[in-house]
């Protein structure tokens, strides 16, 4: 390929062309290279331990292919990187514990791909992380006590994963945050206070684990939009709900609920409220819900 003897070239952009089979021999000739973005294309085959060659990389996007195989542990050898999209791939194996030496990394997306083994604590060198993608693996152990450190972080999304344990009250120090979610996994206990902090918060989806209350400091989050909290434990809303403001979605099925706050109807008329699936069995005024649904009503 032609394309391998432009050795000046700093960034090659191919994303979303159809590209297939593997990537082209001598791709580490482009020495230069600074940003190399194939995402969107229909790459086979593991990883080429060849661009870890490139070590001026900045940005490698390798997402939405069909790339198979392990990270390799040289991604190591990338140490400029900022940018690592390896998102919608067919890969498996463990997060390589090189992977968390990239203390440049801004964005770093795996999801949906087939990584298994435990997000290691050699996450908290990251310190200059704003979006971390994890949703959609089949990641496992306790949630991370050092994703707290990561204090410029505005997206976290580990949901879709059997993550256990309960969410660190550290929580509270990741006040850039815009999008927290932890849906799907095995997670338990109450969300604790501090979430509170995270006032610039848009979406906040914890859906399918099993948490069991939610602090009154949730009202804080007046910048929330999209509220996802079905299937889970709780038997009851705090009443500083109403306080969201700018709220388009609250949904809460699936949970234990037996009641609502009286002044559920104080947000806003666009707010789509679904309950369905809860223990709301006696005769409700609520004129606000857009889903009642079945509810379990012993007789």
């Amino acid at each position: 390929s032609t394309i391998v003897n432009l050795t000046n070239l700093e960034y090659l952009s191919l994303w979303g062309n159809n590209i297939s089979g593997t990537l082209p021999s001598g791709i580490q000739n482009l020495e230069k290279l600074k940003g190399l973005d194939l995402n969107w294309n229909d790459l086979i085959g593991g990883i080429p331990s060849e661009i870890f060659n490139l070590i001026n990389l900045k940005t490698l996007g390798l997402g939405g292919n069909q790339l198979t195989g392990e990270i390799p542990s040289e991604i190591g050898n990338l140490t400029n990187l900022e940018y690592l999209q390896l998102w919608e791939n067919e890969l498996s194996g463990i997060i390589p514990h090189e992977i968390y030496n990239l203390t440049n990394l801004v964005d770093l997306s795996i999801q949906d791909n087939d990584i298994t083994g435990e997000i290691s604590s050699g996450l908290g060198n990251l310190v200059n992380l704003t979006n971390l993608s994890l949703w959609g693996n089949n990641l496992n152990g306790s949630f991370p006590l050092e994703m707290v450190d990561l204090v410029k972080l505005k997206g976290l999304d580990i949901g879709g994963n059997n993550i256990t344990g309960e969410i660190p009250s550290g929580i509270g120090n990741l006040v850039d945050l815009t999008w927290l979610s932890l849906w799907g996994n095995q997670l338990t206990g109450e969300i604790p206070d501090e979430i509170g902090n995270l006032t610039k918060l848009n979406g906040f989806i914890i859906y399918s684990n099993q948490f069991s209350s939610l602090p009154e400091s949730i009202g804080n989050l007046t910048s929330l939009i999209w509220f996802d909290v079905g299937n889970n434990q709780f038997s009851s809303l705090p009443e500083s709900i109403s306080n969201l403001t700018d709220l388009e979605y609250l949904l809460v099925s699936s949970n234990k609920l037996t009641t609502l706050p009286e002044n559920i109807c104080d947000l806003p008329g666009n707010c789509y409220i679904e309950v369905y699936n809860n223990n709301l069995c006696q005769e409700y005024h609520w004129y606000c819900i857009d889903s009642w649904g079945e509810q379990d009503c012993d007789e």
